[in-house]
């Protein structure tokens, strides 16, 4: 899955995306380019809370629509 996130990322070098070290960018754009199947991996990697504390951070770069879809997505 990890090779579907890195399509987000075109400003890095492909292979080069690192799960633990860029984790709070890959839920930003995975949150706001994702698909479910995509946010569902995210979930099983993350977990929902980590996700949640990033979805409800101020300034985190998440567009609206995906922070209210997201919000329900996660919510337990």
């Amino acid at each position: 899955m990890l090779k579907a996130i890195e399509t987000y990322f075109w400003d890095i070098k492909k292979g080069t995306l690192d799960p633990k070290e860029q984790k709070k960018e890959i839920i930003i754009r995975t949150l706001n380019y994702g698909n479910l199947a995509t946010w569902a991996w995210i979930a099983k990697e993350y977990g929902k809370g980590e996700i949640l504390a990033i979805i409800n951070s101020p300034r985190n770069g998440i567009r609206i629509e995906s922070k209210q879809l997201a919000n329900i997505f996660f919510h337990d």
